[in-house]
C-alpha cells in the first residue's frame, strides 16, 4: 500500500490522498469486478464474497473513487479519498 500523491480537494477544505495497493499475484478475476460494476448481484452472477463488496461500498460512503487495474503482472487498486489530508499535511503534489 503507498500513498502515491495527494491532490487539492474538489469541494471543501484539504486535500484527497490517492493509495495504491499492488499485488504481483494472478490478478481479481473478471467476474468479481463485472459484479461491482453492475452493482447488483443476482442468484445466478454474484461475486465469491463481501471483501470487495465492503470496500467498494466504504469508499462510497467517503464520497470517494475506487478503480481496479489487473493484468498480467497482477493487480492495482487505486483508491482516492477526499479531504482526509491537512492543507498542512500535504505534500504539495
Amino acid at each position: 500500500v503507498t500513498l502515491v500523491e495527494t491532490v487539492p480537494a474538489d469541494a471543501g477544505d484539504g486535500h484527497d490522498a490517492v493509495f495504491e495497493i499492488r499485488d504481483d499475484g494472478p490478478g481479481i478475476p473478471d467476474h468479481e469486478l463485472d459484479a461491482l460494476g453492475r452493482e447488483a448481484e443476482t442468484a445466478l452472477d454474484h461475486g465469491s464474497g463481501l471483501g470487495l463488496w465492503l470496500v467498494s461500498w466504504s469508499i462510497d460512503a467517503l464520497g470517494g473513487e475506487l478503480s481496479f487495474e489487473t493484468g498480467d503482472d497482477g493487480t492495482v487498486v487505486s483508491v482516492r479519498v477526499p479531504g482526509v489530508v491537512d492543507d498542512g499535511e500535504s505534500d504539495g503534489s
